[in-house]
């Protein structure tokens, strides 16, 4: 379904929202939802050095935590307990194992969002798309969740209100574009 006139909407939300469900999606876009998930950051691609030092900081906190406990048991208790170890490096193995989980986590989350960005650039009439990624550019917000909340916006507004809000988003590009307005 496009979503070309204002009557398309409904019809279109519906295969938006199906679109969005079949890939787990709806929750991160639900323009209902918009305020706290703008809150939410968009996950960082990993890297074999973060993972690494992530696994180090884990592996020290878990021997902290077993040195208190061994130490709050009495003299005799600690007798029949064994002291916890320092804890040693992972290896470059299974940091590797464990970064390519991570980054692949990480890859599918982008494609979900390309999928998302995609299949809303090609269901949307190209002007109103032009107006909600200026608004979106405007704002430094170009994620999916971004477009379907101004999407939904837009589509209350009146046509005078539409030729407005493109008029001023395109006088705000060339400003930007001209130097005598930043972002």
């Amino acid at each position: 379904m496009k979503l070309i006139r204002r009557e398309d909407y409904p019809a279109w939300f519906i295969s938006l929202k199906s679109h969005a469900l079949g890939i787990k999606m709806w929750n991160d876009i639900n323009p209902d939802n918009y305020a706290a998930n703008c809150e939410i950051e968009r996950p960082k691609m990993p890297s074999f050095i973060s993972t690494k030092a992530r696994l180090a900081e884990e592996n020290e906190l878990r021997y902290q935590e077993a040195l208190k406990k061994y130490e709050n048991l009495t003299p005799a208790e600690q007798l029949d307990a064994d002291r916890p170890l320092k804890p040693v490096p992972s290896s470059d193995d299974r940091i590797r194992i464990i970064y390519e989980c991570e980054f692949m986590g990480w890859e599918w989350e982008e494609h979900k969002r390309t999928s998302m960005y995609n299949f809303i650039r090609s269901t949307v009439n190209p002007q109103l798309m032009s107006t909600v990624c200026m608004i979106c550019a405007s704002r430094e917000r170009m994620e999916p969740r971004d477009m379907v909340y101004e999407i939904k916006q837009l589509w209350g507004a009146s046509d005078w209100q539409m030729e407005l809000y493109h008029k001023q988003m395109k006088e705000q590009v060339e400003q930007i574009r001209a130097g005598i307005l930043r972002y």
